[in-house]
């Protein structure tokens, strides 16, 4: 006869909870393990009875309780584990049901055990199992109740199962054990995985910021960059070692090469040798903490000097020590250079202003001596003749005659021409009266009556109006200096004057093909006092009148004065 039995428990819950048996449905097939009931007596052979003791040395061994049932689940046989138990002898057992022997004093209709026997023993199968785990309350065990059928027998005979109790106690114990160690776990698990999770959005969080923060640097470090590059201002700095650590490209253009070319060099390199000393006290002063600018000369790559302000700052390490320092460094090498020049300026205008008074005495005492030579000779004989003339009279009143007076008229016209000349020289009228194109023509006639192995030759491209009444004056004079100093020095036969109106304005051009000098001492022997004023004069009028004024000469090949009033200069004259 075939069944269908189940496992399963109370209420549902996993084993070693007390929550019910559990139970497993499989098909069962109940056989005869014997061909005779217990009450028939056969011969045995000896081997058979001794393997029968040897089965139930081994059954009575086992931990489990084991019993043989019939198919009424009365029991046939069980081991000694019902002694161990406390659920009485073994003869006793044996025809008892397998729920009396286990629960003795149990009359519950609806005890787990009861209903799985009830189940088994009512519906055997053949070759089938059935299992059924739960908590007893009466032994306070965790059982595990399989029923077996062998699966072999003949058709006829009386059906017997086995059923195997175990005591599984400890293991639903260490289950438990391993559920709450596994719902530890979990619960740590849980908590830990919050915490890497919370970890880890701190951490994206921290990786965002930082990322932010960087792109921040790299824009400010950009625009830091941007800002020092394009500076007006060098800036240098140097380790602790005196070596150039960061240029930018100012200061490199500064000293004539390229950022490269300075990094790791000694500043040392490019210092000008006469600011050496001063330049390395200064840096160990630096080193104690001094920030005062001062000015220095850097020597470029190619040797030129640039004079240069330096604003120091010291670079101090966590601990306080020097570990370097940087400057901002500006060149002034243009003021340098005019100051230089307007010390030149005022050295040659105070050797202009004692030549021109000196100059002023001089033509004061020509003039005297010419006044007094020239005119007050004159002017002495008019008086003598005049003299002499009353003195006849008064004597002789009847022989008086026109005649004395008219020996004294030429030597009146003597005086007259005398004041004229002297007034010439002193301004020409006629540059009032014609303008300066005509007063040139004059005086280069003049000039060519004077000295006669010196030909003059004027090309007056301009036209009077074309040229400013206060220039006029300046031209004239720059002229007559300029062809004085021909005459003095440039022993030339032929002297070249272009007076031209351009559209960039008025330019003078005075030539000659003489020995020519060295301007560069002309200049130095102006520098130490020595020399004349005819240079100085003539650059001196033309830069007062808006001009400017060039000299070029060279020995042997002659001089060429050149002198541009510009256009703007030239309306606003």
């Amino acid at each position: 006869m075939e069944s269908m039995t189940e496992d399963r428990s109370h209420a549902g819950g996993p084993p070693g909870e007390g929550t019910g048996p559990t139970t497993t449905r499989t098909p069962v097939r109940l056989h005869e393990v014997w061909t005779a009931p217990p009450s028939c007596t056969f011969p045995v052979c000896n081997h058979v009875e001794h393997v029968k003791q040897e089965w139930e040395s081994t059954a009575d061994a086992l931990p489990q309780l084991v019993c043989l049932l019939d198919a009424a689940g009365a029991v046939v046989r069980c081991n000694r584990t019902v002694e161990r138990w406390g659920l009485g002898d073994v003869v006793e057992a044996q025809g008892r049901c397998l729920h009396a022997l286990m629960h003795p004093h149990c009359a519950a209709p609806g005890c787990y055990l009861r209903r799985f026997l009830d189940e088994v023993c009512g519906s055997t199968a053949h070759g089938a199992a059935a299992r059924c785990q739960a908590e007893d309350p009466a032994l306070g065990r965790y059982l595990d109740i399989q029923v077996h059928a062998p699966g072999h027998g003949g058709a006829g005979q009386e059906g017997y199962a086995v059923a195997v109790v175990a005591d599984i106690s400890e293991l639903k114990a260490a289950e438990a054990g391993l559920q709450a160690l596994t719902r530890e776990l979990e619960r740590r698990i849980t908590a830990r995985t919050a915490q890497l999770d919370a970890a880890n959005r701190q951490l994206r969080q921290e990786v965002v910021e930082r990322e932010q923060a960087q792109a921040d640097l790299g824009r400010s470090r950009d625009r830091y960059l941007q800002l020092v590059e394009t500076m007006n201002e060098g800036l240098a700095v140097q380790d602790r070692d005196g070596r150039l650590a960061y240029v930018n490209e100012r200061f490199a253009r500064m000293l004539g090469c390229g950022a490269g070319e300075v990094l790791g060099r000694p500043a040392t390199d490019f210092v000008d040798p006469d600011c050496l000393a001063d330049w390395q006290e200064r840096m160990a002063h630096r080193g104690r903490g001094d920030q005062t600018p001062y000015e220095l000369v850097l020597r470029g790559q190619g040797g030129e000097r640039v004079w240069a302000k330096v604003s120091p700052k010291a670079i101090l390490d966590p601990s306080g020590e020097y570990a370097g320092s940087f400057a901002v460094v500006t060149d002034i090498s243009e003021r340098v250079r005019a100051e230089q020049a307007l010390r030149a300026s005022e050295c040659e205008l105070r050797l202009l202003s004692a030549q021109v008074i000196s100059a002023q005495e001089k033509e004061r005492q020509r003039i005297a001596s010419e006044l007094h030579d020239g005119l007050g000779q004159i002017l002495s004989a008019i008086k003598f003749s005049v003299e002499n003339t009353l003195a006849q009279l008064r004597e002789h009143p009847a022989a008086a005659g026109p005649q004395p007076f008219q020996d004294i008229v030429p030597k009146l016209q003597g005086a007259i021409e005398e004041v004229r000349r002297i007034s010439m020289d002193l301004r020409p009228s006629i540059l009032d009266d014609l303008g300066v194109l005509a007063t040139l023509g004059w005086f280069c006639r003049e000039y060519q009556a004077v000295y006669q192995g010196i030909r003059v030759e004027l090309d007056a491209g301009a036209r009077e109006a074309d040229i400013p009444v206060p220039l006029k004056v300046v031209i004239f004079r720059i002229v007559q200096e300029a062809l004085n100093n021909v005459a003095k020095h440039a022993r030339t036969d032929t002297v070249r004057i272009g007076l031209q109106k351009t559209s960039r304005g008025i330019e003078l051009e005075i030539s000659d093909n003489g020995v020519g000098f060295d301007p560069a001492e002309i200049a130095a022997r102006r520098g130490h006092g020595l020399g004349g004023t005819g240079l100085v004069s003539m650059r001196e009028r033309a830069e007062c009148s808006g001009g400017r004024f060039a000299i070029a000469s060279t020995r042997g090949e002659g001089t060429v004065i050149r002198i541009h009033w510009p256009a703007s200069q030239e309306a606003d004259s």
